[in-house]
């Protein structure tokens, strides 16, 4: 469940959209994000921006809703990200 933290607009323990199979690598978070504001987890380990994921998607490079990750999740992994609400 996602908690919006709302005297910052702020996202934290969302499980973002996207399936988990060991092939896909794009998820979408619920709400529009600040850019450079999205932290993600995997199995609640902090992953490292350009190095495990960034920001956008192949197909929308500059989306503000979704993330590729590097290291494609395997079947059994958790995702789940916070962030601050773009509020535009």
């Amino acid at each position: 469940m996602a908690v919006i933290i709302s005297s910052g607009y702020s996202v934290v323990n969302e499980i973002p959209t996207g399936n988990i199979d060991g092939i896909n690598t794009v998820y979408y978070t619920a709400q529009k994000f600040k850019v450079n504001s999205l932290k993600v987890y995997r199995n609640g380990v902090l992953q490292k921006p350009f190095v495990h994921y960034c920001e956008g998607t192949a197909i929308q490079p500059n989306t503000d809703q979704g993330f590729t990750m590097i290291r494609i999740p395997k079947t059994g992994d958790r995702l789940s990200v916070e962030y601050d609400m773009a509020l535009n």
